[in-house]
């Protein structure tokens, strides 16, 4: 399906652009057709009001298959967090001592300065497996970021097509 950018030039429907909004659909304004002699495309505000109903419909439809897209894209990042957290809070405890144990008698160190070393070293690889989750999951986010862009053009449509019609009353 062929129509002419803002810009003039023509293409194919994608989600880069989008009037009234949802770029990959027809428009909820009987499918972009204008009609002569009027301010908004519809005849009344009955069937304004049934426009943005349907431009809502199409939100909420993009929103459901962004957040799939996201929950697709970060369960591993997901998991690795709650395992590394798991890991920092349940090892700590329990494994440190054993090693702390291990690396004072390995180097003849205090037990107090093996507890630190390793206790150190243990958060740090947590932490990083952290930072790892948390750049993953911005990533995986980014669906989220489209269903926000497609939000705010239909809301600046909306608002542009209702000050229209009150300068033109």
């Amino acid at each position: 399906m062929d129509y002419n950018a803002p810009n003039g030039q023509s293409g194919t429907r994608d989600r880069r652009w989008s009037w009234p909004g949802m770029g990959y659909q027809d428009s909820p304004l009987n499918s972009g057709a204008r009609r002569e002699g009027s301010s908004y495309p519809g005849k009344s505000l009955t069937e304004l009001g049934v426009d943005a109903l349907k431009l809502l419909d199409l939100q909420l439809q993009l929103a459901q298959l962004d957040l799939k897209e996201f929950w697709t894209r970060s369960r591993v990042a997901i998991a690795i967090l709650g395992v590394s957290l798991a890991v920092m809070v349940a090892a700590l405890p329990v494994g440190l001592f054993g090693i702390s144990e291990y690396v004072r008698n390995l180097f003849n160190l205090s037990i107090e300065f093996s507890l630190v070393l390793v206790s150190g070293i243990c958060v740090l690889l947590s932490l990083a497996g952290v930072f790892w989750s948390i750049r993953h999951l911005g990533a995986a986010a980014h669906p989220l970021k489209r269903t926000r862009d497609e939000l705010y053009a239909n809301l600046s449509w909306m608002r542009n097509l209702l000050h229209k019609n009150e300068d033109n009353a």
